[in-house]
Formats: C-alpha cells, structure tokens, sequence
C-alpha cells in the first residue's frame, strides 16, 4: 500500500494523511469525531486516474457528486492549481451531508491543502444543484459522479451531467459494479453511444502494471467489474423525441 500512496505524490500530502490516517482513527471532522470507514475514502487508482485524466484534459472547470472526505477534490483541484490557474472556484463539488453525516472532513482536507480557493461546496441534493448549473449555462471538463448509489440518482446524476460536458468532456462513475450504477452505466452504453464513447482508463491506474495486470484489467473490464468507468462527449446531440418510436 505505501508503493500505492507514493503513486498521489502528484498532489497535496493531505491525501496520504487520509489513508495513513483513516484506519488509526485520526481522520476527524469539525466536532473531533473521528472517521474509520475506508468506504468514505476513494482508492489510490481512483485518485490517480482522475488526476491524470485532469492533468491530461486540461479542463477549465471541473464538478463531482459527493465530496465526502475530500481526497477527490484533493486529486481534481490539485490538477487545476498545479497548472497555474488562479484560484475561481473551478471545482465544484456537490454534497448535502457534508457539514452533518461528514462533519465537514473535506473542508478541512481541502482548507489545509490551501485549495478552498478553487473548490466551491454547495451543500444541497445534486438533482437540484445539477440543473441549475444546466439552465446557467455552465460547462465542465471533468464531471466525477460518486454521490448516491440509488438507481434514479444515480440516472439523474449522470443525465445532467452529460448535458454540463462541453465536446471532449468527460463523464467518471465510482462504483461501477454496484448494482443500481451498473444499470446506468448499461443504459449510456447502449442508448446514448451516438454522444458517449467509453474511454480506456488502463493507461492512468496507479498499480497493476505489466502483462497479467492488463489482462487481469481487461478480464474485469470485460465483466463490468472494474471499480470506475468513463465517457467521453461527442459533439453529436442527445437523442430526440423520434428515439421513442423505437426501442431503448
């Protein structure tokens, strides 16, 4: 596992401290209430995959759904400081729980990386921050999608979050093989595959490298069992009302 944080020298070293930290029950929120459940804290690949999907798409603006203990702000806004960007809030990151159920552990992780100058938190359900964002006009680079694992919010979730992707942007779903997400993710590949094309996410990934750790990737690719999965937009449009005439 150290070989695996040495993989997130790219960013902050408040991510190491989350993983160092969360099984000694150091990880503590506003209160002092500590934090133990690895759940709440994205994997190393997970990390290293979207900070290299940033550093390579160079986006101007990025969003996620669920911000939690913040490691995935750390790896997104760490990409966009880096770069030399001056601080606007680029990143916004979505999470009604984060000053209750999270006692607001990611705020304090992005405040003591120096990063809340680019991260804004809006504290309220995604599916009614998401098209807002839609009817203003904005527009995403990177759009990271781990909030809730229900079906309908997770479908919401992504729904709107296609349509706030510029051409090239890119979709990321945690938790690929959860059931009620693996429905989304069968249904963007099947019915939007004119607007969406899955991006190999094998050249990012922070271990398994060599001959058997890409086949063994693309033995759990093949299976839908790899933990994140991703698309890129297209230019091409969403489909339109003549798609109900035939099947989904």
């Amino acid at each position: 596992m150290e070989q695996e944080w040495r993989r997130l020298a790219f960013c902050r070293p408040q991510i190491e401290d989350l993983f160092v930290n969360l099984a000694a029950g150091r990880v503590a929120g506003r209160s002092g209430r500590p934090f133990t459940d690895p759940a709440t804290l994205s994997s190393v690949n997970t990390l290293a995959t979207l900070r290299g999907l940033a550093d390579d798409l160079r986006p101007e603006a990025t969003l996620e759904v669920g911000l939690a203990l913040g490691a995935s702000a750390l790896a997104l806004a760490g990409s966009l400081a880096d770069r030399g960007l001056p601080a606007a809030r680029q990143h916004v990151a979505i999470d009604p729980f984060q000053s209750t159920a999270f006692d607001d552990v990611g705020r304090l992780t992005i405040q003591r990386a120096g990063l809340d100058g680019f991260v804004e938190v809006i504290e309220e359900p995604s599916a009614l921050v998401l098209p807002r964002l839609v009817a203003a006009g904005r527009r995403f680079g990177l759009v990271y999608v781990d909030g809730s694992h229900l079906y309908e919010n997770v479908f919401v979730d992504c729904y709107y979050a296609v349509g706030l992707l510029g051409p090239g942007g890119v979709l990321v779903m945690d938790d690929a093989p959860h059931p009620h997400v693996a429905r989304v993710v069968r249904f963007l590949r099947r019915s939007w595959r004119q607007s969406l094309v899955p991006l190999d996410l094998w050249p990012y990934r922070a271990a398994g490298a060599g001959a058997r750790g890409r086949l063994r990737y693309r033995l759990a690719e093949a299976l839908g069992k790899t933990q994140i999965v991703a698309f890129r937009r297209t230019a091409a449009a969403l489909r339109d009302e003549g798609a109900a005439r035939g099947p989904v």
